[in-house]
């Protein structure tokens, strides 16, 4: 017992010069199981992807695919990764600005008995009976309609008939007739979108009619999605489940960072010229736009006065001392070769390339080795990096992970310190080294303003033309101090 926590306190001091990663975070990262969720958590998330335009469905808080599918659309969307807890957070934050902009919450009419979500602040009523049996709203913000009225069963007919004579020769409407229930809706030739929907209540119909231009198509589809007979529950952020522990962190890990680059600012670079200061170490970076952004480690430039890439000199843009990633800007590069990341994440037992400058100070020029993902787990059982078996060296932090086509699957963080696991296991392990996995680094870069380039279709490369590409994105960074 007492081995095996001393194994755990040396591993988690043996990456070189990298911060120890937040274990708390970790489920942030972990893939999107609806399973886990309240059905309170699963509406909310319905109504966030609807408002998205992902969505077009019931919003009761049923998951199936239709809801699985929309969120799987919104995370390919925001970060082309396939869906993680992180993208309720971002899914959340989303709705709840909306949300507070225009009021929205559920609407229940006693008259009628029905509710469905309305913008509260940002509706106008247009004509309304005394009796309540006839009432209509615009949304102030949109070219939103919503309209209801009470009437028997001739008049609920002539109206879907009437729909349906005049706009049915013109496009192909969709239509639900079942007992108690009536649905006519269809988007006419002049790009408006128009949903009637009829449910029996009371002894009476009630008809909720939804007109909108096409660009807020989202707006009527949420809105339709949640009409319902009877009372609907008010639209509340839910607490104590999942859904609030992965805001609440997502929430702390975005202060963090910010917190942590408001006091890193620019890092003094650019105030001190690189042949006037000392060379503190080295590290790699590789391309990832046009204009001369470059993905390196966190610990790479931290402390640096002066940042040179490939002798020019380098800006900090942003960094993550949780990921231990930065974008750093060397415009002089800007027009060369750019890295392309992989759609998919790396799987275990993938082959790899490891390209960068291990010990830049003696050795010089780029170094490629190959190897393996040897383990989807980092340091600890850490998510947020992969074991790989390509050698490294210190220099190689910054540097891609490339797999047989030459996408980035992932950045090189840390390696394990052989000598001081063999003090406490008495044996000597090989090739036990870490990446950050690629999918986090295209959060990261996105999150800093640069869209990462997505690899084509995947296409093996001969070893000499992979190790021209590797060289072609790969520099080496200089910290001077």
């Amino acid at each position: 017992m007492l081995k095996s926590l001393a194994f755990t306190l040396a591993v988690g001091l043996v990456v070189f010069s990298a911060p120890v990663q937040a274990d708390e975070y970790d489920v942030l990262l972990r893939e999107f199981d609806a399973d886990a969720l309240r059905q309170d958590e699963k509406r909310l998330l319905q109504i966030g992807l609807a408002f998205e335009g992902l969505y077009i469905g019931q919003i009761d808080g049923k998951w199936g695919p239709d809801s699985s599918q929309a969120l799987e659309l919104y995370s390919e969307r925001e970060t082309d990764t396939w869906a993680i807890n992180a993208h309720m957070a971002i899914l959340t934050w989303s709705l709840m600005e909306s949300v507070g902009r225009d009021g929205w919450d559920f609407l229940h009419l006693d008259t009628p008995n029905v509710s469905f979500l309305f913008p509260f602040d940002a509706a106008e009523v247009e004509e309304q009976q005394t009796d309540m049996r006839y009432v209509a709203w615009q949304h102030t913000e949109s070219s939103l309609g919503i309209s209801v009225f009470v009437a028997d069963v001739d008049e609920t007919e002539h109206w879907h008939d009437w729909l349906l004579s005049e706009y049915e020769h013109r496009g192909r409407p969709h239509i639900v007739f079942e007992p108690g229930l009536a649905v006519t809706s269809f988007t006419n030739p002049d790009g408006v979108v128009i949903h009637v929907v009829s449910n029996y209540t009371r002894g009476e119909w009630t008809t909720v009619t939804l007109v909108a231009l096409a660009e807020d198509s989202n707006l009527l589809s949420t809105v339709a999605g949640s009409i319902r007979v009877g009372r609907s529950e008010p639209l509340v952020y839910p607490e104590g489940g999942l859904l609030e522990q992965v805001v609440d962190l997502a929430m702390a890990w975005s202060i963090k960072e910010e917190d942590t680059n408001a006091e890193d600012g620019d890092a003094g670079v650019g105030m001190l010229e690189v042949d006037e200061a000392e060379l503190g170490g080295t590290g790699t970076a590789f391309v990832v736009s046009d204009e001369g952004h470059l993905l390196t480690n966190a610990h790479v430039i931290d402390g640096c006065e002066a940042i040179a890439v490939d002798g020019f000199q380098a800006t900090v843009v942003g960094t993550s001392s949780l990921f231990d990633l930065a974008v750093i800007k060397a415009g002089q590069l800007s027009g060369k070769q750019v890295a392309a990341f992989a759609h998919l994440p790396a799987s275990l037992n993938l082959d790899i390339v490891v390209v960068g400058y291990p010990l830049g100070e003696f050795l010089g020029g780029v170094n490629v080795t190959r190897g393996t993902v040897s383990g989807m787990k980092g340091l600890a059982g850490s998510e947020f990096t992969m074991q790989i078996s390509a050698p490294v060296q210190p220099g190689n932090s910054g540097g891609p992970v490339l797999d047989a086509s030459g996408s980035v699957v992932g950045v090189v963080v840390s390696k394990l310190d052989a000598m001081l696991v063999s003090e406490v296991t008495g044996d000597i392990p090989q090739n036990v080294n870490f990446a950050v996995r690629g999918e986090l680094a295209k959060l990261f870069l996105s999150q800093n303003g640069v869209e990462p380039t997505m690899a084509g279709p995947a296409k093996g490369l001969d070893p000499v033309e992979l190790g021209r590409r590797a060289q072609s994105i790969t520099y080496l960074v200089e910290c001077y101090q």
